[in-house]
C-alpha cells in the first residue's frame, strides 16, 4: 500500500475539480448561478479524509 497527501491532490487538480463540479451542478440545476470557487472550497470543507490516504499499489505509478 502507498499513501497519498489526498488534499495535495485535490489543490493540484483545482482546476479540472472546479470545472467538473460546475459542470454537474448546471446539469441539474440548469437555471442556477453557481461560483467555481464557491463550490470548490465547499467540497473541499466536506471532504473528510486524513491528511495522509492509504490506496492500493496499483493506483500509483512513479515517475
Amino acid at each position: 500500500m502507498t499513501t497519498v497527501k489526498i488534499e495535495g491532490i485535490i489543490d493540484h487538480l483545482d482546476d479540472e475539480i472546479k470545472q467538473a463540479l460546475t459542470t454537474t451542478l448546471k446539469e441539474y440545476f440548469p437555471n442556477q448561478d453557481f461560483s467555481k470557487n464557491d463550490l470548490f472550497n465547499t467540497f473541499k470543507r466536506r471532504l473528510r479524509c486524513n491528511t495522509w490516504e492509504v490506496v492500493p499499489d496499483n493506483l500509483v505509478k512513479q515517475k
